[in-house]
């Protein structure tokens, strides 16, 4: 009986998903059976889930997590155990250089910046991340990508 060649054999789509798990995040990559976390640009898969903003520009990952030795009040990070929770529910963090204000029943990220204090929604934070993600995966990738899952360990009231 002749072997099947691979042009005959079927293709599995790609299937990207993020995970979230603490103070960390990756991404995972499966395709025709094979998954793998792919790497970031210091060649870790699992990135510190720190955001930044001493530079002009957000900074995301280890280099953020750097700076909060530093810079804490131009950092936010322990955005899992924030997220999707009011202000009287979350338990707040001595260490955090970070503000949480509540504004007409919305929470905010206030830190500092190049300019001055900036408040941050939670939706713009997450977005900074997600935007990292995307960017990270079609470069590994060489891809647009259509679809993403998220995976994360988080609990929204």
């Amino acid at each position: 009986m002749p072997l099947p060649s691979y042009s005959q054999m079927p293709v599995v789509p790609l299937q990207i998903k993020f995970l979230f798990y603490d103070n960390i995040f990756a991404v995972e990559v499966c395709q025709n059976g094979v998954t793998k976390l792919l790497t970031d640009s210091l060649g870790n898969e699992w990135t510190p889930l720190y955001l930044s903003m001493v530079e002009t520009t957000p900074e995301i990952g280890e280099n953020a997590k750097r700076y909060y030795q530093n810079f804490s009040k131009h950092v936010i990070y322990d955005i899992l155990k924030i997220i999707g929770k009011p202000l009287n529910q979350i338990k707040i963090d001595p260490k955090w250089g970070f503000e949480l204000i509540e504004t007409d029943g919305n929470l905010y990220y206030q830190i500092e910046t190049l300019s001055g204090a900036r408040r941050l929604s939670q939706e713009i934070v997450i977005a900074a991340f997600l935007k990292s993600m995307k960017l990270r995966t079609e470069s590994a990738l060489n891809a647009s990508i259509a679809e993403i899952i998220i995976y994360a360990n988080l609990e929204l009231n």
